[in-house]
């Protein structure tokens, strides 16, 4: 089973989504959070803070594990979701993964047609639910 680290950034109640690009294998064209694979010998967290680099450029810090989830699709994996309101430098998009990335609403958010992961939605509720974006 694949493990994936990905990480909500939380600017207000707005978190960072990026559109996979259509040439991508899994979710292609869906809004999905930053992240990636954990790499043998990595940590969820230090796969979420190497991921968030490589993916838009940002140094975060202070990741709280949010949720973690599986899917049990033909692609199964179990994915650690972190979340963060710290972090240094601003976002870009970086390599071909995305095709863009965006700022949305939490509410936008758990309603956008295109999600990637029904997941996501689960750990945007327990953002509004925690206080995490406040």
């Amino acid at each position: 089973m694949k493990l994936i680290s990905n990480t909500v950034l939380l600017d207000g109640r707005r978190v960072l989504l990026g559109k996979r690009s259509k040439g991508r294998q899994t979710y292609p064209g869906c809004w999905a959070l930053p992240g990636g694979h954990i790499e043998a010998g990595e940590t969820p967290l230090e796969a979420a803070i190497r991921e968030l680099h490589e993916e838009i450029g940002v140094l975060a810090s202070d990741l709280q594990l949010l949720d973690d989830f599986q899917t049990d699709s033909v692609n199964a994996a179990r994915f650690y979701i972190f979340a963060t309101r710290s972090w240094v430098g601003e976002p870009l998009l970086i390599g071909d993964e995305h095709s863009e990335i965006g700022w949305f609403d939490i509410e936008q958010a758990l309603t956008l047609e295109n999600l990637a992961l029904d997941g996501y939605r689960h750990s945007f509720r327990k953002i509004q639910t925690l206080g995490f974006s406040q």
